[in-house]
């Protein structure tokens, strides 16, 4: 799993957009219950840990893959069809492209890459949420 504290600096330092405003999945929890909170507002959420195969019968090698969410909250106030609130989406998403793809996370995990939006945007009268996906693989070996 990558830890979201390995993320969060990062997209701090790299993506002026969100002014510092990075955060954890708790912070996402309590930000769902209120809709006056500053955006636009990024919230780094852990997906999925997997482990995938043995490399070889000596050593135990296995590739841990971790998938991450960056869920993104963007300001709808300006027109409720959203095309601002889109085009807003689009320029977060190539900060984040930007900050997060060819990056590794630590020595033990191969850069990220982009796995997609798995859904649609949800969009109220004053916020569009949006989630981006990434994934790193880590490396472990123990012997046998």
């Amino acid at each position: 799993m990558i830890r979201p504290s390995l993320v969060i600096p990062r997209i701090k330092a790299q993506c002026p957009i969100f002014a510092n405003r990075v955060a954890g999945a708790a912070a996402m929890r309590k930000a769902l219950l209120q809709d006056d909170f500053p955006v636009p507002h990024a919230f780094v959420v852990p997906l999925s840990d997997t482990g995938e195969g043995e490399v070889s019968l000596s050593d135990l090698a296995q590739e841990l893959p971790a998938r991450f969410g960056v869920v993104v909250v963007v300001d709808n106030t300006s027109d409720e069809p959203g095309m601002a609130a889109a085009e807003k989406l689009m320029n977060v998403r190539d900060e984040l492209h930007a900050a997060l793809i060819g990056w590794a996370p630590s020595e033990a995990h191969a850069p990220c890459i982009y796995v997609g939006m798995p859904d649609d945007p949800d969009t109220s009268r004053a916020r569009c949420w949006a989630q981006f996906d990434f994934t790193s693989t880590a490396y472990a070996a123990t012997a046998a």
